[in-house]
């Protein structure tokens, strides 16, 4: 059997645009500026031929019956005629297609009413459209649809997108397509004349997909990984593509079990909640190699120069970097001494720099000293580059302890996402949601002031990730208030898994409170930002006294050092 899966990388720049929607296409784009595959979870057959799949109407599947009846309905008062029902399923595949196919009584038209369900969310994501075809005389295949528009069409269909339009208005513009000059159709007599016109527009696009490589063949060892991954094994390894195809319309083989599916996986929730355990458990055992470590690093630095010498200048630019080195470098030894997994060093132009690393089941003490582990080193060194500058009289070092005091004094500053709003937030204000709340909202409203006070977009930008950010922190915090309350079972002290059945529970708050599907690698991050969080234990009362000390005195020693050296190169 031949299986697929996506390659965004060949799409073209408009196709990023259509291939999905909102912050998707941004991330399409930047994907195939850097030549970066997306490693997405799911692989799906190559298209089948309808005949082979015809079923009864109430054989379709629970979540398309109802759509596809009413679509029948609607095509049969336009003048279709014939109905003729198919469902493409199969375990392995992503994506599931069922529908209606008719032929109209004029005989120049075939019109296919699909449903298509993509378990790549979760839930899984369903969506119908009607689509009308003619071939013309020419060889032209006419396409008019109300689904939004996708990949490039091949040179011979000429596709029309209407999306999100009626029926009968579908046909109406397919009415005047076939009434411009040269657009005789060839007559569509049978309902086999209808499938195969359906079967030709679907194979030619797969086949277009195919030698562009925005579709590409997986191997059997991805497949065995898929299957796996699924708690699928084949009853019979030697079935044939022959024998599987005609099984489907002969009823041979489709008779038998062709798949073995573990006793926990039966039904379709259980299956989505062992997709996600799965994904889970990736997540959880990702190791990003030292190569891609060291090219991710290489990368963002060479980023971070150029937006920086074209913001501020080169020198500046040059002087934050060790600046900026000193800093992170705190939070990746402390990070590392507490057990982080899969640390990774990167620059974030015209912002700094960051640490990114996981752990789970940590006590709240811990996260301050890896917060405070930037901060405080690079404070100490900014005071032993100072001292050493005013007495040498060395101006650059004079210069470089003053950069150091600025960026690791407002880095102390108790406002997300700065380690002194970190700080304040891990001893103080992650103990209750609304808390929380506040204190975001308190940050985003001194990030707003200090744009107008000091016209930097740096801190638009970070008003603006506060704003967007804060309809699923309200999410996030009712469930982890909710969850709190019930209880979750939980590992020992840094113990870097998550319970099943704390994973569940979890993704269960996140389906039920989240208006649209999910991919299955967004649930599962968020069913791990969200654990993260039920389980916290803050700081004890004389903890939070001693880090919170620590930090103010680290603060006022930035700001008097800072002070000192201004009046120092104002006395020079």
């Amino acid at each position: 059997m031949d299986y697929y899966c996506y390659d965004y990388r060949k799409l073209s720049f408009a196709e990023c645009f259509t291939a999905t929607r909102g912050f998707g296409s941004i991330v399409l784009l930047f994907c195939k500026l850097f030549r970066i595959r997306l490693h997405l979870r799911g692989v799906f057959r190559y298209a089948r031929p309808v005949g082979s799949c015809l079923v009864e109407l109430g054989q379709l599947p629970s979540y398309a019956g109802e759509t596809i009846d009413r679509a029948r309905e609607k095509l049969g008062e336009l003048g279709f005629i014939s109905p003729q029902y198919f469902s493409m399923a199969d375990p392995v595949s992503v994506i599931a297609l069922c529908g209606c196919v008719m032929r109209h009584e004029s005989g120049n038209a075939a019109a296919v009413a699909l449903v298509a369900r993509a378990a790549s969310t979760q839930p899984p994501t369903v969506r119908d459209f009607t689509t009308v075809v003619s071939i013309t005389k020419d060889n032209r295949i006419l396409e008019t649809t109300n689904q939004g528009a996708h990949f490039r069409s091949p040179p011979h269909v000429e596709a029309r997108y209407i999306g999100g339009a009626a029926i009968e208005r579908l046909w109406r513009v397919h009415e005047k397509r076939l009434a411009e000059p040269g657009s005789e159709s060839l007559p569509v007599a049978t309902s086999a004349d209808a499938m195969d016109m359906f079967d030709r527009m679907e194979r030619e696009s797969f086949d277009m997909g195919v030698a562009r490589g925005v579709y590409r063949r997986v191997t059997e060892e991805e497949l065995s990984a898929e299957r796996k991954r699924l708690g699928i094994v084949y009853a019979d390894a030697a079935v044939s593509d022959a024998e599987f195809e005609s099984s489907d319309a002969e009823g041979g083989l489709m008779d038998q079990p062709v798949v073995q599916v573990d006793e926990e996986e039966q039904g379709n929730d259980e299956t989505q909640d062992q997709q996600l355990l799965h994904e889970i458990e990736r997540v959880l055992n990702h190791t990003t190699g030292a190569g891609s470590k060291a090219m991710l690093f290489v990368i963002s630095a060479i980023l971070f120069l150029g937006a920086g010498s074209a913001l501020w200048s080169w020198e500046t630019t040059v002087s934050l970097i060790p600046i900026l080195l000193i800093h992170e470098l705190g939070h990746y030894v402390a990070m590392r001494r507490l057990k982080y997994r899969n640390l990774r060093m990167l620059f974030l132009p015209m912002l700094g720099a960051a640490v990114m690393g996981r752990n789970f089941n940590v006590s709240g003490w811990k996260k301050v000293v890896v917060a405070l582990a930037g901060p405080v080193p690079g404070i100490f060194l900014a005071i032993l580059f100072g001292v050493i500058g005013i007495n040498t009289r060395t101006e650059w070092m004079v210069n470089t302890a003053l950069l150091a005091f600025v960026l690791n004094g407002i880095n102390l500053l108790p406002f997300l996402p700065m380690d002194g709003g970190h700080i304040v937030h891990t001893t103080l204000f992650s103990r209750h949601g609304f808390l929380d709340l506040v204190f975001r909202l308190i940050a985003t409203a001194a990030f707003i002031v200090g744009a107008i006070l000091f016209g930097d977009f740096v801190f638009w930008f970070l008003a603006a990730v506060m704003v967007s950010a804060t309809p699923a922190v309200i999410r996030t915090g009712r469930i982890v208030s909710r969850l709190s309350k019930v209880g979750l079972q939980s590992g020992g002290e840094d113990d870097n898994t998550i319970p099943a059945q704390a994973a569940l529970a979890i993704a269960n708050e996140i389906r039920a409170t989240t208006p649209r599907p999910l991919p299955v690698r967004l649930v599962a991050e968020r069913t791990l930002e969200i654990y993260e969080r039920v389980t916290a234990q803050p700081p004890s009362g004389w903890q939070t006294a001693g880090l919170l000390a620590i930090h103010g005195v680290s603060f006022v020693v930035a700001i008097v050092g800072l002070f000192v050296l201004v009046v120092y190169r104002h006395g020079g």
